[in-house]
């Protein structure tokens, strides 16, 4: 719903392993080598239909990291804004529509959807965007639904559960340094239960030690006695330090890490095999593929194929959109983790993970390069 939205955005920004994530995504996808492909390389008009394509999609970075945002909020809906200059259709822009200004979606008898309602800023005016205009791409489908299945929403529990747990570590700690409110007020005030008893109770909870801390309480004592009426002190907690959190807050981490599929991005900052490095970042390139080839079809079927219609290319002689390869691990990555673990690259075992991280053919039969 509308509230699971504002968390998946919330924690795309602030949480630091979530926008991690998020951000070696789009540097993937941004660095990988996107071109449109004549469907015949020989022929000067199927060439030239290629390069218009290509023409149109010149902020194509900027395009694809709003795509991104799919893998937060499990889909993401681009206007086509098209132009038309000499008789020949193109895009003056694709822009993302956000999916926190979705209002509902038309959808048809059998599932379908037709199109997108969004108000957004300036002027928060219902707007209809039909889906001949628009490109909708859902990374990972739920049973059918337009908004698709979120990857970043398997670790939301985790992330629910961390933000708690910072919370109450930072009560917990503020409580134990500064120690807890007391004030001490005479029982008719309390039993009276009117405006001076609820002032009270607000300032013991509001109370904090910083730049502004002061209060100011009456002087009256008790009769016959040199007992203040009016007491207000901060009761230090007894015995140890309060239990350390932090440990739990980094296993949260490690948590949202494995959900994203990146917790090879953590070896760096503890202890963690190269081979087990190496198995999680193959499987990490399978999935960003993967989300690069569903990208790739989207874009073929619901944008070029689109325009090539309107320019009236030959429906089985249209360009195709193809991408590289995520790249492999960096070689001076490589070379310096070698060096500093020492590690054998004589074994046969070992020699073939490297020279596959780095793309190079498998020995022969005789141990030769092939």
């Amino acid at each position: 719903g509308d509230l699971l939205r504002q968390r998946m955005q919330e924690m795309a920004i602030y949480h630091p392993v979530a926008s991690r994530f998020l951000s070696i995504m789009t540097g993937i996808f941004t660095q990988v080598d996107w071109t449109v492909v004549p469907f015949d390389i020989e022929d000067d008009g199927c060439v030239a239909d290629a390069e218009h394509v290509k023409a149109q999609m010149r902020d194509w970075p900027r395009v694809l990291s709003q795509f991104i945002t799919a893998l937060a909020h499990g889909y993401v809906v681009m206007e086509k804004v098209f132009t038309r200059v000499n008789g020949i259709w193109g895009w003056r822009k694709i822009e993302i529509r956000s999916q926190l200004t979705r209002l509902k979606w038309e959808i048809d008898d059998y599932g379908d959807p037709l199109g997108f309602y969004q108000m957004a800023a300036p002027d928060y005016r219902v707007r209809y965007i039909p889906k001949e205009r628009y490109i909708h791409w859902i990374p990972q489908d739920r049973a059918g639904s337009p908004e698709g299945l979120a990857i970043m929403e398997s670790a939301y529990e985790s992330w629910r559960d961390q933000k708690r747990l910072i919370k109450l570590d930072g009560i917990g700690k503020e409580r134990y340094l500064a120690g807890m409110p007391i004030v001490r007020i005479p029982a008719s005030v309390i039993n009276a239960d009117a405006a001076p008893y609820a002032s009270y109770k607000k300032m013991a909870t509001r109370i904090r030690i910083d730049e502004q801390a002061g209060i100011v309480l009456p002087s009256d004592i008790y009769p016959s006695s040199t007992m203040r009426q009016y007491e207000c002190e901060l009761m230090k907690a007894p015995g140890a330090s309060p239990p350390d959190s932090i440990g739990m807050i980094q296993y949260k981490n490690s948590q949202i890490a494995f959900a994203l599929g990146i917790s090879w991005a953590q070896l760096g900052e503890k202890s963690g095999s190269y081979g087990l490095s190496a198995d999680q970042t193959t499987m990490f390139e399978v999935g960003v593929a993967g989300a690069m080839d569903s990208l790739t079809e989207a874009f073929q079927k619901q944008a070029i194929d689109q325009l090539c219609d309107f320019n009236g290319v030959d429906p089985e002689r249209r360009p195709k959109l193809v991408h590289g390869k995520p790249s492999r691990i960096s070689l001076d990555a490589l070379a310096n983790f070698i060096q500093k673990t020492g590690m054998d690259v004589s074994d046969k075992d070992a020699d073939e993970r490297l020279r596959s991280a780095i793309d190079l053919p498998p020995r022969d039969a005789t141990g030769s390069p092939a």
